[in-house]
């Protein structure tokens, strides 16, 4: 278990006795952001070269896990924080020290969809546009955002548009308030994830729903403990037989999905160090673990609402803002792309198609 663990784990009270606020302000407060960049989170995977943790894809995950519990929105800024190594590493070596050279606490934000343009100018280019989906964009110290090259006014290179990265100070990104959304409120993903899909945030995108689903059972166990259907004319729901079935197949179907979610990250940290690429069936084998994950976490949350009766519906009920979270964080391509029929034809020894990464 690593310290970063421990002092996510001291801040969760205090990420619950927010989540109203973020909720409502839609963004994660400054004071909350600087507690969790003194606990380290957005240094877990900057290299000690740099004075970072270099923590393991399962010790980042834990992480993700125990603040998606607290929070979902935490969990998900997090979660894009902490890849801000990876994001950088696809600049000059100079670049990327000198962006460090401060200290290892330094967020990205930005989007990997290629919405604007890169019009070259003398020593390099100047991007322009507008891009979707910047979670985190309010506290980044950075944004980075990909654009096609334009050339002529022809966005079109050889019959194929070329896309180019660009990373930039957030002073000088103009951020639109567009995030007026069902789920996920507090990630401030206005307009402006080398993490691809398939890179470690799909990890911890699968982390976050682990943790919501695990927090949405501890909140029907709550209310079982107190709750007698019907105004008081039944016994509490946690005298009844059915009730106690159904909580424990839920509690199984967590474990499920984490013991599968950290199994594929010790995979993915022993491919890494073993400087191990993915082949055709390891990549699907990963595609496909991460989307059972959520499918599980999803269901979880789900029935959890559901067997809350009417107690669910009330805003005072956190199960209500959990039900919208997971299916928010579900939305993403890491989830909703078909990675199992590919997988199926591996296995049968069929031609695979329809792999979107």
């Amino acid at each position: 278990m690593s310290v970063t663990l421990d002092r996510a784990r001291d801040l969760a009270p205090m990420i619950a006795a927010q989540s109203a606020a973020i909720e409502a302000e839609r963004r994660v407060p400054a004071s909350l952001i600087a507690a969790l960049r003194e606990a380290g989170i957005f240094r877990m995977y900057v290299p000690r070269t740099h004075g970072g943790d270099e923590l393991s894809s399962l010790e980042v995950v834990q992480v993700i896990e125990e603040l998606s519990r607290a929070d979902a929105s935490v969990g998900w800024v997090s979660t894009i924080g902490a890849n801000s190594p990876a994001i950088f590493a696809l600049l000059p070596p100079t670049t990327y020290d000198a962006i460090y050279a401060n200290g290892p606490d330094v967020i990205q934000a930005g989007s990997l969809v290629p919405r604007g343009r890169a019009i070259p100018v003398a020593g390099g280019y100047r991007f322009t546009g507008q891009w979707p989906f910047a979670s985190g964009c309010d506290h980044a110290d950075y944004c980075m955002f990909a654009a096609f090259v334009e050339q002529d006014g022809d966005p079109a290179v050889g019959g194929r548009p070329e896309v180019r990265f660009g990373v930039v100070p957030a002073g000088v990104v103009e951020i639109l308030d567009t995030w007026y959304v069902s789920g996920l409120k507090g990630t401030s993903s206005h307009p402006l994830d080398r993490v691809r899909p398939l890179g470690r945030l799909g990890l911890e995108l699968a982390a976050v729903a682990v943790g919501t689903a695990q927090a949405a059972l501890e909140d029907l166990i709550e209310i079982a403990t107190t709750k007698k259907p019907l105004g008081g004319l039944l016994k509490r729901l946690a005298e009844e037989p059915v009730f106690q079935h159904t909580v424990g197949g839920l509690d199984a179907d967590v474990r499920t999905a984490r013991t599968l979610l950290h199994e594929t990250a010790t995979r993915d940290y022993q491919r890494a160090t073993a400087g191990e690429d993915l082949d055709q069936r390891a990549l699907l084998e990963r595609l496909t673990a991460l989307k059972r994950v959520g499918e599980i976490a999803t269901a979880v949350v789900d029935r959890a609402y559901h067997e809350a009766g009417t107690t669910g519906l009330f805003e005072s009920s956190p199960l209500q803002r959990r039900l919208r979270d997971i299916h928010a964080v579900v939305q993403h391509v890491v989830f909703t792309s078909d990675s199992f029929t590919p997988a199926g034809a591996t296995l049968l020894g069929e031609p695979a198609s329809g792999i979107l990464f």
